[in-house]
């Protein structure tokens, strides 16, 4: 057991280090709970491989959209794309305001998605019938879709959108 203390490596002195921590082939879920950047995480991901993986969760202090949509690249690069069923990802304060919606469709590839939780407060997501329907079509088996965002004012959803993402 590893006693509590900080350890706070650069990302690129991990990456200089050549990690490589080989296939965990037995891990279904996998939880980050950090303040340092989605630096660290990509930078162990990238040098692991999960081919079981069926839980991700990731909390991290500020994390941006750009960030965020680099962890779902290397996520799906973990050879978990087609096992992968819950995603959540939190942070408590975003650095960008007016996010591209391209970003939520990078987690299309997990096609056998079930759970989705994403918080972004004051990083609007613009989710509209279109992108709703979009993904929707992507996650035939999800049971639970949660984006929240404090700052998000108005909804463009509407209920004709929303029933026909549910077909």
């Amino acid at each position: 057991m590893i006693g509590w203390k900080n350890i706070y490596p650069s990302s690129s002195e991990l990456a200089e280090n050549h990690l490589d921590f080989g296939p965990f082939l037995n891990l279904t879920a996998l939880s980050f709970t950090v303040r340092t950047p989605a630096a660290y995480i990509m930078t162990l991901m990238q040098h692991s491989d999960f081919p079981s993986l069926k839980q991700f969760t990731m909390r991290v202090d500020t994390l941006s959209w750009a960030e965020a949509g680099q962890v779902v690249r290397v996520l799906s690069q973990c050879k978990a794309c087609q096992i992968l069923k819950q995603i959540e990802m939190h942070t408590y304060a975003s650095d960008v305001q007016d996010p591209h919606r391209s970003y939520l469709t990078h987690f299309c590839c997990f096609t056998q998605l079930r759970i989705l939780q994403l918080t972004f407060p004051g990083c609007c997501i613009h989710l509209d019938n279109d992108l709703l329907l979009g993904i929707m079509s992507s996650w035939p088996h999800l049971r639970s879709l949660d984006l929240k965002d404090s700052y998000q004012t108005q909804g463009t959803i509407t209920f004709r959108g929303l029933f026909a993402a549910l077909r």
